[in-house]
């Protein structure tokens, strides 16, 4: 190659020369383009016969380019680009794959600062096959909330309860809870309730008796309405009155009078979804 010219390397601050290669094209060092190059060089004996090494003895004088990417710019293999398998201060690179060939004595080549060695390919597939997170494991996580989907999704476990007033005092059983559960509670008025004295009933567990439904009069629970909180006035609510519960300790879900009850129906609709393993709700 020859040098037509110089051009000024504003990166590296100083003159390089334009050179052509032999068949006469111009060949323009690009400043940026150089900013990669970590080395440039040319090999001072004939490599492997199968392209497992490329040889230059003043690498022995450089950084060690380990991890690095080294480019072929001239020969037969001209373009071919390796990762650099092994420490190069010994005058060798080793190349990840081989070439195609053997690499000769007088062909140059560049060493880039651009890592994509197999060490690094390697430690991400470890972690993508790592047993707890991943590719297996997110799989088998997916599979699990597909399984709750195709059941209905959260809550898709309904179990009712009709009760039905005749003169109760204290707490009720309405569901039987086993282990840890998310549930929610409808309560919708079959039939008005009536009381000869002052009676007031809630909704919650034997330790919290008005936790899921406040304490409220029961001859405000008129035929058809809904009951979800102390002043029940309508036959249409909004799904934002059904919160949410969560249910530990096998807690059961019961209906609390404060006084003798006289009439009435309501069904409980309970919605549950389990969190312990056996978890299950059943009307008491």
């Amino acid at each position: 190659m020859g040098a037509l010219g110089w051009i000024y390397d504003t990166i590296n601050k100083k003159w390089v020369p334009v050179k052509s290669s032999p068949d006469g094209v111009q060949e323009v060092y690009d400043p940026k383009v150089g900013s990669l190059i970590s080395y440039d060089g040319t090999t001072t004996t004939d490599g492997a016969d199968d392209g497992s090494t490329l040889i230059d003895s003043v690498l022995a004088t450089k950084p060690d380019y380990n991890g690095n990417l080294v480019i072929i710019t001239s020969g037969d293999y001209a373009g071919q680009a390796r990762n650099i398998n092994g420490v190069t201060t010994g005058g060798m690179v080793t190349p990840a794959s081989n070439f195609g060939g053997q690499i000769v004595s007088g062909t140059t080549f560049v060493i880039v600062g651009i890592r994509t060695t197999p060490a690094e390919v390697a430690a991400i597939e470890a972690k993508l096959d790592h047993v707890d997170h991943g590719l297996a494991a997110l799989k088998t996580l997916i599979d699990a909330v597909e399984g709750k989907l195709d059941a209905g999704g959260l809550g898709a476990g309904l179990v009712t309860k009709a009760l039905t007033f005749a003169n109760q005092t204290g707490q009720v059983s309405l569901f039987t809870v086993t282990g840890d559960v998310i549930m929610r509670l409808v309560a919708v008025v079959k039939t008005g309730c009536a009381t000869g004295t002052a009676c007031n009933v809630s909704v919650g567990i034997a330790a919290d008796v008005d936790a899921i439904i406040p304490v409220t009069d029961i001859t405000l629970l008129a035929a058809q309405e809904i009951w979800h909180d102390a002043t029940p006035d309508s036959e249409i609510e909004a799904l934002i009155t059904l919160r949410e519960y969560i249910i530990s300790d096998g807690n059961d879900i019961t209906l609390n009078s404060s006084a003798a009850d006289n009439s009435g129906a309501i069904t409980f609709y309970c919605f549950w979804t389990a969190l312990s393993s056996g978890a299950t709700v059943v009307a008491a």
